[in-house]
């Protein structure tokens, strides 16, 4: 079985990704806690081959935060199901009009204040996820 963590910056463009590995006959799941990780790993793995390429999106709108993915992502070592990581980012500037186009907060917004604070928290937060990705776009 292929599992693949997308991952990244709000407004990078994972749900983009996710839809084009959706027409490349991947199984997606979007905004899913990271608590379970493991276990639609285990279902996925159980299924004997029905779902043999699995893509998860999640990043910092996980309410318990990026050490969960991490605690997640060792927990599918546990079981035996190796994964791959694809980070996905993209430049301030073009973070910044996504958001305002797209009409809705920036997920860390409200802590912080103002989108170009939420912006760089974002990125300290994701930043050892982002350093552990196979990937990078």
């Amino acid at each position: 079985m292929k599992f693949l963590i997308i991952s990244g910056m709000s407004g990078a463009g994972k749900s983009r990704v996710a839809d084009i590995l959706e027409d490349m006959n991947y199984y997606c799941v979007d905004n899913m806690p990271a608590a379970l990780l493991p276990k639609l790993a285990e279902f996925c793995m159980g299924m004997g081959g029905r779902y043999e390429k699995v893509a998860l999106v999640t990043d910092i709108r996980d309410k318990d935060g990026v050490d969960a993915i991490f605690a997640s992502l060792d927990k599918l070592w546990d079981i035996g199901c190796d994964y791959e990581i694809l980070y996905v980012e993209a430049d301030k500037p073009t973070i910044i009009k996504r958001q305002k186009e797209s009409r809705r907060p920036h997920p860390l917004q409200a802590e912080t204040g103002s989108l170009d604070a939420a912006i760089d928290l974002e990125i300290r937060r994701m930043e050892r996820l982002r350093d552990s990705a196979d990937y990078i776009i």
